[in-house]
């Protein structure tokens, strides 16, 4: 009988929150396979702190997108994402 092979994949929006990450990310790397932050190439802190983990990819977008009609824009970051997956 054959098994399934699934892998358990999370992405989350760490933009200019660093410390979080750092705090988050070494008890997730054990539960998921493979994570995804989401964040900005200005936001190079996260950028390095993802650099740690070999199951964490940093998908980057554009200021424009996070700070929409001038607000954060959540949904608009993931939608980048979704459009990349």
């Amino acid at each position: 009988m054959a098994t399934l092979d699934r892998k358990i994949i999370a992405a989350l929006v760490s933009v200019n929150y660093s410390d979080f990450l750092e705090l988050v990310l070494p008890f997730n790397t054990k539960i998921f396979d493979t994570i995804y932050v989401i964040t900005t190439k200005e936001d190079q802190e996260c950028i390095d702190i993802c650099l740690k983990y070999d199951n964490v990819n940093c998908f980057i977008v554009e200021n424009d997108t996070v700070k929409k009609h001038g607000d954060f824009n959540k949904g608009a970051i993931y939608n980048k994402f979704f459009d990349f997956l």
